[in-house]
């Protein structure tokens, strides 16, 4: 074979491979300028986070609660995940002093049971699982203090009958609905927040849970921004004390189980208390009056 034919072999092959490349270049370049397939973004709770991650987005952990989302305010020792870091957040409690605890039961559960230091305010009222504006109104109790009060207590005992099984105690989900005077001094009662030395005092059927009415602890969820869960605090006692309205102190309080899954019943709602030294005190129920 001559030179010259050698050459044009040579410039045949080289001609081959550079178009064998050029066709691979272009495949590879059609499928990155290709538009993809758009891809189904799921948004079951209506939260703003997905059932997958996108863009600057995490994974929601839970699509169906809204208060469940990356980001989302944790609440302590509740057993639930909300900011869907992987774990609930420990209750912050001082290890040191277990005994605090115990005395404060201790001093509730006497004075739940002296004449005249503890008012029954709910019993038995039921709620079914639409709850109405309706009907929070008009089962809201009226009552009236008076004096100055040194120590409060909130006890509350509630269950929801459920269909499917025999567990009547409140689970994730579920809580009681509490407030004082106005919506705005109210909300989920958080349960991890409570009480709860000496079960066996307590009723075994239903959850109960005893609240220091100085510092009760809530979580509730605005009208307006139904994706932010909003964390409360509300010092029933310093509400006990105020002077508004002269001596005889008169305040709306309401409760209610909230439970999408049966009938709650909030079986009692009640305030034990104890009067400040040199002064007399009282709550009564005016309900009706």
């Amino acid at each position: 074979m001559s030179e010259q034919s050698k050459q044009n072999w040579s410039n045949i092959f080289l001609s081959f491979v550079l178009l064998i490349v050029a066709i691979f270049v272009m495949a590879i370049v059609n499928k990155i300028t290709t538009p993809q397939q758009e891809i189904e973004l799921i948004d079951n709770d209506e939260d703003g986070y997905y059932t997958i991650a996108i863009q600057d987005k995490f994974q929601d952990c839970n699509d169906n609660n809204s208060t469940i989302h990356p980001g989302a305010l944790e609440i302590e020792g509740d057993g639930i995940d909300q900011d869907c870091d992987g774990y609930d957040k420990p209750f912050d409690i001082n290890p040191d002093k277990p005994e605090d605890e115990f005395e404060e039961f201790n001093k509730f559960w006497d004075l739940k049971n002296k004449p005249n230091r503890y008012i029954k305010i709910y019993k038995n009222f039921v709620t079914l699982s639409e709850i109405s504006s309706k009907a929070i109104i008009e089962n809201s109790k009226r009552i009236e203090t008076s004096g100055k009060f040194e120590r409060a207590y909130l006890y509350v005992v509630a269950k929801v009958d459920k269909k499917d099984t025999d567990n009547q105690k409140l689970i994730e989900g579920e809580s009681v609905y509490f407030y004082i005077d106005t919506g705005e001094k109210g909300g989920h009662l958080i349960k991890s927040k409570t009480i709860e030395l000496n079960k066996e005092k307590l009723d075994n059927t239903a959850s109960s849970f005893v609240y220091k009415t100085s510092n009760i602890e809530l979580t509730s969820i605005p009208y307006r921004d139904i994706s932010t869960s909003v964390f409360k605090e509300i010092n029933l006692l310093e509400i006990l004390n105020s002077e508004n309205s002269g001596y005889y102190r008169k305040h709306y309080l309401g409760a209610f189980v909230s439970s999408n899954k049966g009938e709650g019943k909030l079986i009692e709602l009640g305030i034990a208390y104890e009067c400040k030294s040199g002064y007399l005190c009282s709550i009564k129920d005016i309900t009706g009056q």
